[in-house]
């Protein structure tokens, strides 16, 4: 959205220095920055956004935001200035007035998996409606969220928005900034659980996504739903309403909604619970079946979530963006189902990271579930795997392990090892950066 650089100065309490500007786009990465954009310089805890002010102005921005303890560097450019008390807050502050301006439908979406699957499903429905903006990727994070939402212009239909939370207190946050007239949550999980003394405290954080006014929806069969309860005045608690449903192999899902069929091309039978969610909310938002399926049609898979890469005379099931016991037994689950004969199928899976307590028996729980999948080979990489690994070595099974807590051991195992006409799957947490082995598998076609 449209502004000048004195009236964000006024909205985030700002000191203003240098000419008036007028920018319509907001970065905090400075190669990213363009024309008549405004760059906040955020401190992270790897990098400090006021190192990149010079680039950031090369690059064409119009505005640069920078804290009150950095206001000597003003001096430094012949640019325009907002100095503000923390640059964070004053993106939050700036987000959650443009929310307010754009008067757009605002629906969140929450939970430990399959955020940003029904994200995108909720979205293409919508889009059928009106014009509608979405979380780019998996920007859910507390500078993510805001940035997402400074995609509104005042003549927005709908926001559909990913909250993720880490910590506890996050959330409550969140939610003030994105304002969810509607809201989702997918489940509740383990993910963060290092963060938390149990599941339920996961469930009571994740439940302030739901404010006052806030129409809430989750599924009948989903864990702590009396903590939704309780905190939601408007809670709809829907069941399935795929009433049918047949498996196209890799072409995804046939489903039938109120009589009518149509299609979800993406794999993985959880995606059918995210489509379900999807229905709750946009039904309740006006959308026909019609609208639904149309939407539904038009999804594309998306990084590191259940995507077939095809690399060279290798196939790879990426779903490698993050992992926690239930996504990655999904995961093995997809892979067993897919009707394969070029070659072997192979699981390729990392630590699970962030589970605190329960560590060790969400790795075992892999171990068994690996146990009733049909893979042919599996390589197992971290220090977390070994639990996996060490389960497996004396459960009986014949087929071949391997397992290492180097990443230059496992790719050159890949390499070596990885026959054309593989399917593997790559599944691991985010911070395994599994996709960093597709070169090993240019090199072993």
């Amino acid at each position: 959205m449209k502004t000048t650089s004195m009236e964000f100065a006024r909205i985030v309490k700002g000191s203003h220095y240098g000419n008036t500007t007028t920018v319509h786009e907001y970065f905090i990465d400075s190669n990213k920055v363009t024309s008549n954009s405004a760059f906040f310089a955020l401190k992270g805890n790897r990098s400090d956004g006021h190192k990149y002010i010079a680039s950031a102005l090369a690059n064409g921005a119009a505005l640069i935001v920078i804290d009150k303890n950095h206001k000597d560097l003003i001096s430094n450019y012949e640019a325009t200035f907002v100095v503000v008390e923390d640059t964070l807050k004053a993106l939050q502050q700036f987000a959650t007035w443009v929310r307010i301006k754009s008067k757009a439908t605002i629906i969140g979406i929450t939970g430990s998996c399959g955020k940003t699957t029904t994200k995108e499903m909720i979205a293409s429905v919508l889009a059928q409606l009106g014009k509608t903006v979405k979380t780019p990727g998996n920007y859910n994070s507390e500078y993510g969220l805001p940035l997402s939402i400074l995609q509104l212009e005042e003549d927005t239909a709908y926001g559909v928005f990913e909250l993720g939370t880490d910590h506890y207190g996050m959330m409550e946050n969140s939610s003030d900034i994105a304002g969810s007239e509607y809201a989702v949550i997918t489940n509740i999980g383990i993910s963060h659980l290092q963060n938390y003394s149990s599941r339920e405290e996961i469930a009571l954080e994740k439940s302030h996504i739901f404010l006052p006014y806030t129409k809430g929806f989750v599924s009948k069969d989903i864990d702590f739903l009396p903590v939704f309860e309780k905190n939601c005045q408007n809670l709809t608690v829907f069941e399935n309403a795929i009433e049918d449903y047949q498996d196209c192999d890799f072409s995804g899902y046939k489903i039938k909604v109120e009589g009518k069929w149509g299609q979800i091309p993406l794999l993985g039978h959880h995606n059918l619970k995210n489509a379900n969610q999807a229905i709750a909310v946009t039904r309740a938002l006006g959308a026909t079946v019609e609208d639904i399926l149309k939407g539904f049609k038009t999804l594309e898979p998306i990084f590191g979530r259940s995507r077939i890469v095809e690399q060279d005379n290798i196939t790879v099931l990426e779903d490698c963006y993050n992992a926690t016991s239930d996504s990655m037994l999904s995961a093995l689950d997809t892979l067993s189902n897919l009707n394969w004969s070029k070659g072997r199928k192979i699981a390729v899976l990392a630590d699970m990271c962030e589970l605190g307590f329960l560590s060790n028996e969400a790795h075992l729980e892999i171990g068994k579930g690996l146990l009733k999948s049909s893979c042919d080979a599996i390589y197992l990489f971290g220090s977390q795997m070994k639990t996996t690994y060490e389960f497996l070595k004396v459960s009986g099974d014949t087929r071949p392990v391997f397992y290492t807590n180097n990443f230059e051991v496992l790719f050159n195992a890949i390499h070596l090892q990885i026959n054309a006409g593989d399917l593997l799957l790559l599944k691991g947490s985010r911070i395994m950066s599994m996709e960093k082995l597709y070169p090993a598998l240019r090199k072993s076609s």
